[in-house]
């Protein structure tokens, strides 16, 4: 347990469930450990099984490490559901589910906006909302903000290229604003050309649209918008559901402030080490940061893979 350490955190505080509701500490116990409990992990993709920054490299999906893909391996191997959870597109996930040979389950997309079949690729479930209201209130805000919307059936629009929109979005078609004010959308995202995420994070901290919510990372310069009740933690609650498996069973790793509910949502959160101080107090343990195999070193402890 030299690279993995448990926090002292009561997660009913943090909007979670209390530590005492759930049951790891049997699993944690003598050699048993998490693997005869552990039934479905929950993998964030940047920053956690690639490079925070790896959403701007088409190729990222080569930049997990041999340990990682070893661990989750050897946890499909096991029966365990591995189930990617992620901020990209279906398009942008699809080469992490081929490069470590997920080829049964679901994955969550668009920050659990889509839900797709790990196997026919299909989309499952998606959570759409009307962009009209959301484009209107932002522009009054960024005038010269660039929109990127999913728009399924469609693609991806936007009203300007962005530095990193053909590789975390997936290819774009350049269209009128109105043209994305008529949409109904998986996602949007908001860019502010030539500014920092502390001053987007600034103009936006106060902001509120009726039935959508607005993530907000420090570490960004984009803002993501998707419908208001939906998040990682909702859709890996309706893939937990379907597969069966009891809420104390469930294990989550992440990095980001989309990760806090999801965290939050498993029976085992787990933050990478570089992870925000926020993220870090929001989860069950903290593993080693991306850089030194953190998801393999949180697999392999408290799996037993």
């Amino acid at each position: 347990m030299d690279r993995i350490r448990m926090l002292g955190v009561n997660r009913a505080a943090e909007g979670g469930r209390a530590r005492g509701d759930c049951h790891w500490e049997e699993c944690l116990s003598g050699d048993r450990r998490l693997g005869g409990c552990a039934r479905m992990v929950a993998l964030d993709i940047d920053g956690t099984i690639c490079p925070p920054d790896s959403y701007r490299d088409p190729n990222g999906h080569r930049l997990i490490s041999e340990p990682v893909r070893k661990t989750v391996a050897t946890a499909v191997g096991r029966g365990v559901k591995v189930v990617l959870c992620t901020g990209r597109t279906v398009a942008a996930t699809i080469p992490f589910l081929d490069e470590l040979k997920i080829g049964t389950g679901r994955a969550v997309c668009s920050n659990g906006a889509v839900i797709v079949d790990a196997d026919s690729r299909q989309v499952l479930n998606c959570n759409q909302f009307h962009l009209a209201e959301p484009v209107r209130i932002l522009r009054e805000r960024i005038i010269d903000a660039i929109f990127v919307a999913e728009v399924p059936g469609v693609g991806i629009l936007a009203t300007d290229e962005t530095s990193d929109s053909d590789t975390h979005f997936g290819p774009v078609q350049l269209v009128r604003l109105d043209e994305i004010a008529d949409a109904v959308s998986t996602r949007l995202a908001v860019h502010w050309p030539g500014r920092t995420a502390n001053e987007l994070s600034t103009v936006l901290s106060d902001l509120r649209i009726p039935g959508v919510r607005c993530w907000i990372d420090p570490a960004e310069t984009f803002a993501d918008l998707t419908a208001d009740d939906v998040s990682k933690a909702s859709a890996a609650e309706s893939i937990r559901v379907d597969f069966g498996v009891a809420v104390d069973n469930t294990m989550a790793i992440g990095d980001g402030l989309n990760d806090l509910e999801l965290l939050r949502w498993s029976g085992l959160g787990v933050a990478m080490g570089q992870a925000p101080l926020r993220v870090q107090n929001a989860a069950d343990m903290v593993c080693a940061a991306f850089e030194d195999d953190g998801v393999a070193s949180a697999l392999n402890e408290w799996l037993g893979v």
